[in-house]
């Protein structure tokens, strides 16, 4: 309760003073991320016993990973409208290795003025950026690698924000009404979402307008 207590008060001092934060992606994405590591880490941790230190802290990223993404999953959507299948896999790799190269990189900052010294350090900061690229790349170009076109409204996003943590904590808990109910919801919403995408796909459209006193014409056939 204490850490939920804390963003809350955090989010609110800060809105106090600059309101107009409560539109802005990151600031939705950053409290969603922290509040999804609050909420889902300690279940899903709790999931796995680990047998030994190397494979327990692997699994610590993997579970912070899960649960900052399922955190904002619904946000990052539909923003960005798409989700980054491998993201769990990418992120025991890339986390730890991005804390080493902020490390590297505050060191430059402090160091780089010293005779040699400077050098190497600038030498390893420059080959673990290049490192990190091709890691990113890696993970970028694997098959299905990110879903895209996905197109959600702001009710499907409240939806998805009650759906994913309430139906995460009936799974935790093993509440079959509670998934019975859920799964119910998701088959209904899933025809819906059938439905619309279907006369989406159906609609043609020429939409005209001005732009710098020129005319502007978009046509618009299905999904393109």
């Amino acid at each position: 309760g204490g850490g939920f207590n804390g963003v809350f008060a955090a989010a609110f001092i800060q809105l106090l003073f600059f309101p107009l934060n409560l539109i802005e992606v990151g600031f939705q994405l950053s409290y969603l991320a922290v509040l999804g590591i609050l909420y889902f880490y300690p279940k899903i941790y709790s999931m796995v016993a680990m047998p030994n230190v190397l494979l327990s802290k692997a699994w610590q990223l993997a579970c912070v990973s899960l649960s900052a993404t399922l955190g904002t999953l619904p946000v990052t959507m539909y923003f960005f409208h798409t989700f980054p299948v491998w993201f769990m896999f990418s992120n025991i790799l890339l986390v730890p290795f991005g804390m080493i190269l902020l490390v590297s990189l505050i060191a430059v900052l402090l160091l780089s003025w010293i005779p040699f010294l400077g050098a190497c350090i600038v030498f390893i900061a420059t080959w673990g950026l290049e490192f990190l690229l091709i890691l990113v790349h890696f993970f970028a170009n694997l098959p299905y690698a990110q879903i895209n076109d996905i197109h959600l409204s702001e009710l499907e996003v409240f939806l998805l924000l009650l759906f994913i943590p309430t139906m995460f904590y009936w799974v935790y808990q093993r509440n079959i009404k509670g998934l019975h109910f859920w799964t119910i919801m998701a088959l209904l919403y899933s025809g819906y979402f059938w439905y619309g995408s279907r006369q989406l796909s159906k609609q043609r459209l020429i939409v005209t307008s001005e732009l710098r006193n020129q005319l502007l014409v978009c046509v618009v056939q299905g999904h393109h």
